[in-house]
C-alpha cells in the first residue's frame, strides 16, 4: 500500500526527534556497532588486531602479484582485505571451539577417560551452542570466497592487458629505432611518448633480430 502524504509528513517530523545517540558513550557505543561482526566489519584493521602485521601483509600481497598502476594496486587491496577477514573468521572459529574447553560440561563427559573422546565432545558441544555464530561465519566466508576469486580473475585480466599493451609499445619503439639508427638520427624514446628506456628498447632490438636468425 503507497504512503499517503499525511504519513510521510508524520515521518519527516518524527525523525526531526531520532538525532542518534548524544552522549559520548552512546557515540562510541554506535561507533562500534560494525565491530561485533568482524567479517563484515567495514573497518579492516579492528581495534585488537595489530595494524602494523596487517601492511607488511599488504606489502606482500602487492609486491607477490607485481600489482602496479591504480586500477591493479585497487585489487591487490581487494585481496588482502578479503583474505586478512577470512583468516579472522577462522580464528574466531578456533577461538569458539577453544572456548568450549572452559564452559561447564556435563558429567559424562567429565568422566570420559579417553582424551580424544573427551575433546571430540567437547568441541561437538561447542558446536550445538554456538550454532548459529558459526553457520553465520560459514556464510560470510563463502561470500568473502567469491569476491576474492572474482578479484584475483580481474586483476590476472588486467595485468595481462598491460603486458599486451607493454608488449605493443616496445614493439613500436624497437621499430622506431631501428629506423632511426639506419638512418642514422638521434633517437629519444620520451619524445614519441615511450615509457621504455633507451636500454631496454635496444635489448628488444637485440633479441628480435636473435629470433629472426634461428628462424
Amino acid at each position: 500500500m503507497a504512503t499517503s502524504p499525511h504519513q510521510i509528513q508524520t515521518n519527516q517530523e518524527n525523525a526531526q526527534f531520532s538525532t542518534g545517540p548524544r552522549t559520548e558513550e552512546g557515540k562510541k557505543i554506535v561507533a562500534l556497532n560494525a565491530l561485533r561482526h568482524g567479517l563484515t566489519s567495514q573497518l579492516v584493521v579492528l581495534p585488537n588486531e595489530n595494524n602494523e602485521r596487517y601492511e607488511r601483509f599488504k606489502a606482500a600481497v602487492i609486491r607477490d602479484f607485481h600489482a602496479e598502476g591504480t586500477a591493479e594496486l585497487m585489487l591487490a587491496q581487494t585481496i588482502c582485505d578479503t583474505q586478512w577477514r577470512l583468516e579472522r573468521g577462522r580464528a574466531t572459529e578456533d577461538n569458539i571451539l577453544a572456548r568450549g574447553h572452559i564452559e561447564p560440561q556435563p558429567d559424562y563427559i567429565l568422566n570420559l577417560e579417553i582424551p580424544d573422546v573427551q575433546t571430540a565432545m567437547i568441541e561437538a558441544g561447542a558446536w550445538e551452542r554456538h550454532e548459529r555464530v558459526l553457520y553465520n561465519i560459514h556464510l560470510q566466508e563463502g561470500r568473502l570466497h567469491r569476491i576474492l576469486s572474482k578479484t584475483l580473475a580481474d586483476l590476472r585480466e588486467q595485468q595481462a592487458r598491460r603486458k599486451q599493451q607493454a608488449e605493443a609499445e616496445l614493439e613500436d619503439a624497437v621499430a622506431a629505432f631501428t629506423y632511426h639508427k639506419q638512418n642514422h638520427l638521434p633517437f629519444q624514446p620520451t619524445e614519441f611518448g615511450f615509457v621504455s628506456t633507451i636500454a631496454e628498447i635496444k635489448l628488444a632490438a637485440l633479441r628480435q633480430q636473435w629470433r629472426k636468425r634461428i628462424q
